[in-house]
């Protein structure tokens, strides 16, 4: 569905997959508002896709390179686009595909949020929790934390705070951290 700040109208996404999320941005080059969305099944192979909103129609773009599990999109309009799920994976647009970020542990990400490309937080399962500096990813999760050992499905973050949530066995659990 789409508001446009007076009325809601729906949009039809052409798949039958859940939406895992949706994540806009404004583009500073031209001003336009683009919006991208992932859809699957993440605990079942009926496929994916990675789709594109603009003026109220839904096309579905390039995934060459993707897991059929993907739960999570972020990205700064013709810099730096990631997917999340099954891995991280970042746009190569010289090669037109999505690259696993090899040095990112093997968990899966449920969570991603971003200020800019040098401030990415990532959360997921088994107490992943890491942040990406715009070279390199810090994974919070392991002997250092093990307090933080849970499963955590969102993240927001802003210059000065991250914060995800999720539980740890059957309480809920909510992190908080600053810079």
């Amino acid at each position: 569905a789409h508001y446009d700040g007076t009325s809601w109208s729906k949009v039809e996404s052409g798949t039958e997959l859940d939406i895992q999320d949706i994540y806009g941005s404004s583009n500073p080059l031209n001003g336009e508002t683009e919006i991208l969305c992932v859809a699957s099944d993440i605990y079942y192979n009926r496929g994916s896709k990675l789709l594109k909103i603009k003026n109220g129609k839904v096309t579905e773009i390039n995934k060459t390179g993707l897991s059929w599990s993907i739960s999570g999109v972020w990205f700064v309009p013709y810099q730096k686009y990631i997917v999340i799920g099954d891995g991280v994976n970042i746009y190569n647009k010289h090669k037109r595909i999505w690259v696993a970020t090899p040095s990112f542990p093997n968990l899966f990400s449920f969570g991603i949020s971003g200020t800019s490309i040098n401030n990415v937080l990532v959360c997921g399962s088994f107490g992943l929790l890491a942040f990406y500096n715009g070279i390199s990813w810090k994974n919070y999760r392991g002997t250092e934390t093990p307090e933080i050992d849970g499963e955590y499905l969102e993240c927001d973050n802003n210059e000065n705070i991250a914060i995800t949530c999720g539980y740890i066995q059957n309480r809920a659990a909510l992190i908080l951290g600053r810079r």
